[in-house]
């Protein structure tokens, strides 16, 4: 399945824009899911706000836990194409976002 920024709602491209630039900013090569995690509760609005809350779990608490783990992972030397830097989904990654196009397809028919 191919996966492009049409199949998603405004808020979910917006998202996925910000785990990357995430992922730029703490110098990976690949957006993961933890990248996605943390744009998700930098947000502040959608789902995520009301299940964290529905959980009892502090966003600013897990976005450092997460931050946290993604220090942990290897870097790399991100591939510079012309003025942009290269970032690629990992599989974990590609996975998450084509469960969430077949959400949206089987919610917004």
């Amino acid at each position: 399945m191919t996966i492009s920024p049409d199949n998603f709602t405004h808020g979910a491209r917006a998202i996925i824009q910000a785990a990357f630039q995430i992922a730029v900013q703490h110098k990976d090569v690949q957006l993961d899911v933890e990248h996605i995690l943390i744009a998700m509760t930098d947000a502040n609005e959608g789902p995520i706000t009301e299940i964290l809350s529905n959980l009892e779990i502090d966003s600013e608490n897990l976005r450092t836990d997460v931050s946290k783990l993604l220090e942990l992972k290897p870097r790399g030397i991100p591939r510079v194409r012309g003025n942009q830097v290269q970032i690629y989904p990992t599989p974990r990654a590609d996975n998450v976002m084509i469960k969430a196009q077949t959400i949206q397809r089987k919610t917004f028919r």
